[in-house]
This record gives structure tokens, C-alpha cells and sequence, in this order.
């Protein structure tokens, strides 16, 4: 079975990048909600999924609605991405900036998100094929 891992930046449109690509692949699209669904049906607090997620973005979410300036939103991708990569630094020791560590990287600043799913989708095409 094949996995693919959309990793992103706050503000990156990557979980959409994620969904689309899953569409167009016709793949299932597995979240941290649908993780935390399984967990609650197999009897796991979600609170021991959560200690496995570098984040909950549920909160973040909700403060992201409610900055009211660029300022804000600028601190709070700029801490977001340093809880990621410290995330990634000290449970995987790999520093999550490295493009070696993907296949591909796709900036969604400048490609809209139909097209970041078919990069996915090409991509995939030609690594199945390599």
C-alpha cells in the first residue's frame, strides 16, 4: 500500500493540498480527526493520540480566526513552524527544512491548490513507474 504524507506549514492550504490529491488519486484521506475517531472507538483516551501529534489544531485554529492583524498571524506561523521542527528535531533527529528528506516540495504561496494536487498526482505517477 503506498502512504502519502503531506507535511506543512501553518497557512500552507496543505491539509486541502491533501484532501484534493486523495480525490484525484482516489485514495483514502486519513487526518488527525479520523485518527482520534479510530482511538475513541478502540477505547484510547484521545489525550494519548494527541501526546503523538506535534500539535492541536483544534486551538490553533481557533486563534488563527481570531487574529485581527498581519503582525499576529506572522508570530504565530513563525512559532507554529518552530514547534514543528522542534517536534520533528527531537523525536525523528531530522530537521524538517531538509528537501532531501521528500520526494517533492510544493510551494502553495505560489501555486494554487488544484495544481499543487496534481503535482501530487504526477508525482506519484512517476514514482510508481521508476
Amino acid at each position: 500500500m503506498a502512504v502519502i504524507t503531506v507535511s506543512r506549514q501553518l497557512g500552507s492550504i496543505g491539509d486541502l493540498v491533501a484532501r484534493r490529491a486523495s480525490e484525484i488519486l482516489s485514495c483514502d484521506f486519513v487526518d488527525k480527526n479520523l485518527i482520534t475517531e479510530v482511538a475513541r472507538e478502540a477505547n484510547v483516551p484521545e489525550s494519548e493520540v494527541e501526546k503523538f501529534d506535534e500539535q492541536t489544531h483544534s486551538a490553533v485554529k481557533r486563534f488563527i480566526h481570531s487574529l485581527r492583524t498581519r503582525k499576529e498571524a506572522i508570530e504565530l506561523i513563525q512559532k507554529s513552524d518552530r514547534r514543528r521542527s522542534a517536534y520533528l528535531r527531537d523525536n525523528y533527529h531530522i530537521n524538517w527544512d531538509d528537501p532531501a528528506l521528500y520526494h517533492i516540495v510544493v510551494n502553495t504561496g505560489r501555486t494554487c491548490l488544484e495544481s499543487a494536487a496534481r503535482i501530487i498526482q504526477h508525482s506519484v505517477s512517476a514514482l510508481g513507474r521508476a
